[in-house]
């Protein structure tokens, strides 16, 4: 579990840039877009494997999002990314494994909403 956390910091700091690239300028960065979705489809991945079910889950979400979405990212989509980002980091930095109890499905269910709101 500890190689999954440093695994884990690694792909942040990366999905961090990528974002950053991405929304300065998400016409001319599309690549960065790609970028989110492979790290997005390896936290689905890798995190449950390691106990981490509820960051698998939000990196599903992510990942088919991003998928979803090619174009036409408005600061509400961006948000979107953004706030995925942000609970992947709470997960992984608070060390919350399995689904994470009810803050777990609170934080599903807002994630959600935030999506089917801007798909």
């Amino acid at each position: 579990q500890a190689e999954f956390l440093l695994w884990a910091d690694k792909d942040l700091a990366e999905l961090d840039r990528a974002f950053k690239d991405f929304a300065a300028d998400p016409d001319a960065n599309f690549f960065e877009l790609d970028r989110i979705r492979k790290i997005a489809f390896s936290v689905k991945c890798q995190a449950g494997t390691f106990g981490f079910a509820l960051a698998s889950e939000v990196g599903r979400s992510l990942y088919n999002y991003a998928m979803k979405h090619d174009k036409g990212y408005t600061p509400e989509r961006l948000s979107v990314l953004q706030k995925h980002i942000e609970a992947i980091r709470t997960i992984i930095t608070k060390n919350i494994q399995g689904e994470g109890g009810p803050i777990g499905a609170e934080l599903k269910d807002s994630l959600e909403k935030l999506v089917n709101k801007f798909a």
